[in-house]
């Protein structure tokens, strides 16, 4: 177990760098930062799973090192966390209709892709090299849009966790006013489409679970409801109306 002083620096220090990875000059700098964010998610849940009777102490340092950066980490987790399920979302969508594509294309149901190959005279193709080989092209964009969409789902989770962490610690600081209106319309937004998306409801809804593309969107919508009720608990002045 962590003593008092170790925590009390090491917390802090993650929630710095947190911060501080958006800017590293590297060319990718975007990209990466979602990955060393990961890491420091997790090992913020670590550490908050591992302090047992000292949970009260690791609140407090959490609270601590919220206040003393909590305009940019507030901003910074909530910006992630839009980027990150628009991205699950987007590639959700892409993979649903790359799959309906390819299902018509087994049945020799073809599209205006091979019309146009076909009357570019493609490589001197003809009609079934052309249906084959666009065939390949969607099985090798489906295959790419799932590792899309599992990557976004594991980010945003771990993003989501430390959300609910901060919700949870310091409630407080996601309801003043800067941060509150970014929060309720990512919160809405996300509500809003998880249940009326057609091929979302259906899901959350139904049997519930990961489909055949690995996404829950029932899990998601329980972590995004967990969050907005956690907040509205705190929420004394009614900040959230």
């Amino acid at each position: 177990r962590l003593d008092a002083a170790v925590r009390g620096q090491l917390v802090p220090a993650l929630v710095r760098l947190y911060i501080d990875v958006a800017h590293t000059d590297r060319p990718g700098q975007f990209y990466e930062k979602f990955f060393v964010r990961q890491k420091i998610a997790v090992l913020l849940r670590h550490l908050r799973a591992r302090q047992g009777d000292a949970g009260g102490e690791y609140a407090r340092a959490l609270r601590t090192a919220v206040a003393a950066e909590r305009s940019p980490l507030l901003h910074a987790l909530v910006t992630d966390q839009q980027y990150l399920l628009d991205g699950a979302l987007s590639a959700y969508a892409t993979a649903r209709a790359t799959a309906a594509e390819l299902n018509r294309r087994r049945r020799g149901e073809y599209g205006d892709d091979d019309d146009v190959a076909l009357a570019a005279g493609g490589a001197g193709e003809d009609a079934d090299e052309v249906h084959e080989r666009i065939t390949a092209e969607r099985e090798q964009t489906l295959r790419e849009t799932v590792g899309m969409l599992e990557t976004y789902c594991s980010l945003a989770t771990d993003c989501f966790d430390l959300l609910l962490a901060l919700a949870e610690s310091t409630a407080a600081a996601m309801l003043t006013d800067d941060m509150c209106a970014r929060v309720a319309i990512m919160l809405n937004y996300f509500l809003k489409t998880l249940t009326t998306d057609a091929a979302l409801r259906a899901r959350v809804i139904g049997s519930g679970g990961a489909d055949r593309f690995g996404f829950d969107p029932r899990q998601l919508l329980v972590a995004t409801a967990t969050l907005l009720a956690t907040l509205a608990a705190a929420d004394d002045a009614g900040a959230l109306a």
